[in-house]
């Protein structure tokens, strides 16, 4: 009856942390880069064009630095990219004509797998700088959106900003936004876009942050509880080992409490293991059935 009890628990933590598992995404993620300039067709870049590289914790990175095929601006981009999905970091423009230009610039992550409901939240900010050493420089009409297949969920501007002395700096303080609530949730990709007009030899420095994450269901703490209720009926070896178990449900639980309504289980190497239950081995890694589940 032990091992019933026991397979019991290890069945319920598993499909627990199937629930709050995040998406995935499977070798480097289909990350595109797409310039659109007045008068001039979308030029895209993607995969090695962007510098694409995993790092440990199986996150990524996008580092690289581009002159448009129309000759019209130089851009340079640090990123980092996580498959929950967000995508955040830094890039630099500048306008390489002798007169004003308006730009739009777009950043695409593809999600592994959708979930629903969803919480986001972002920031961004920017700051303009006098490269030509004229005098002045502007940013005007910066608008900033978070997109989340394709329909946009968050936004910041319109709004302008300048200065007037021989290389200055104007900088725009960030702007937080408020997580929200987001139901439809997630399905393909989520995106970051930012238009604007910058002066002519000038440039902008661009901070962005977009973070999507699942909300856990209701379902996902019953069955964790409905665990450590059913736990002081397992026939244990000894009380000792008893109470060190509960502590691990305990602090497994809290950790996902702690984490809100973003909870990163997909890579946390949880491991559960009923070393304390008579006559039974039940080796559970959560995290490996977490990430094959959303992989499937």
């Amino acid at each position: 009856m032990s091992r019933i009890y026991a397979f019991f628990i290890g069945c319920l933590l598993t499909l627990a942390v199937a629930q709050t598992a995040s998406a995935s995404i499977i070798g480097l993620p289909a990350f595109e880069l797409a310039l659109t300039s007045s008068g001039h067709a979308t030029e895209t870049l993607s995969g090695s064009n962007l510098g694409l590289a995993s790092t440990n914790n199986g996150n990524f990175t996008a580092n690289g630095t581009h002159t448009s095929l129309s000759g019209d601006a130089d851009y340079t981009w640090s990123l980092l990219l996580d498959p929950d999905p967000t995508i955040g970091g830094t890039f630099s423009f500048t306008n390489l004509l002798s007169t004003a230009k308006d730009y739009d610039l777009n950043f695409m992550l593809p999600v592994g797998m959708g979930f629903s409901p969803a919480v986001v939240n972002g920031h961004f900010a920017g700051a303009v700088a006098d490269a030509n050493g004229n005098g002045n420089a502007y940013l005007n009409n910066v608008s900033w959106l978070s997109l989340v297949d394709g329909v946009s969920v968050m936004s910041a501007g319109p709004t302008s900003f300048a200065c007037a002395t021989i290389n200055c700096t104007s900088v725009q303080p960030t702007t937080y936004l408020d997580p929200l609530n987001y139901l439809p949730g997630v399905s393909t990709s989520i995106s970051t876009n930012v238009s604007f007009t910058l002066s002519a030899g000038d440039r902008v420095t661009f901070n962005t942050y977009f973070d999507v994450a699942p909300v856990p269901e209701p379902g996902t703490l019953m069955l964790l509880a409905g665990a450590l209720v059913i736990a002081p009926w397992i026939r244990i070896q000894s009380k000792s080992c008893l109470i060190s178990w509960i502590s691990s449900c305990a602090a497994f639980m809290a950790s996902i409490l702690a984490s809100g309504v973003s909870p990163r289980l997909a890579n946390a190497g949880i491991r559960v293991q009923s070393t304390c239950v008579q006559g039974w081995s039940l080796p559970i890694w959560l995290s490996r059935f977490a990430t094959s589940t959303t992989s499937t």
